[in-house]
């Protein structure tokens, strides 16, 4: 772990839709030159790491929870979207004040609309929202 302010995950609010799928892997963030993390992702079975591109270094679910909570230096759980799945993910960066947890009103406005799984970024400072729905194109 790089930071101690990556927020960790709470498994409880993640949809049991989403659980179903084996699509899922543990990360560790990895720092960048500017400040910022990448996430690591790795095999909830090999503790290797996972490619976005191969489902044979995916798990379960329930898999990549055992290894997050095994692990010394996890710092959370991610779902590999596919064109297989039904979902997709918005990304909304820099939209939360991480002390109060307040967000923009643009923000605010795209989830209410929107009306699907949200959660906090790691970083605390945006949020993630997963849904049904396919992209057009290239996204």
């Amino acid at each position: 772990m790089i930071d101690n302010n990556i927020l960790k995950p709470i498994f409880n609010n993640i949809p049991e839709e989403l659980k179903q799928w084996n699509q899922w892997v543990a990360w560790k963030a990895e720092p960048r030159e500017n400040g910022k993390f990448a996430k690591l992702p790795l095999n909830p079975n090999t503790g290797g790491n996972a490619a976005v591109n191969d489902p044979s270094t995916w798990g379960t679910y329930e898999e990549s929870v055992v290894h997050y909570n095994n692990g010394t230096d996890l710092d959370g759980i991610g779902f590999v979207f596919t064109d297989d799945d039904p979902f997709l993910g918005i990304d909304l960066d820099d939209c939360r004040d991480p002390e109060t947890g307040e967000l923009a009103d643009w923000a605010r406005e795209i989830i209410d609309i929107i009306g699907s799984y949200t959660e906090v970024s790691p970083s605390g400072t945006g949020v993630k929202i997963l849904c049904r729905g396919q992209l057009d194109g290239p996204g």
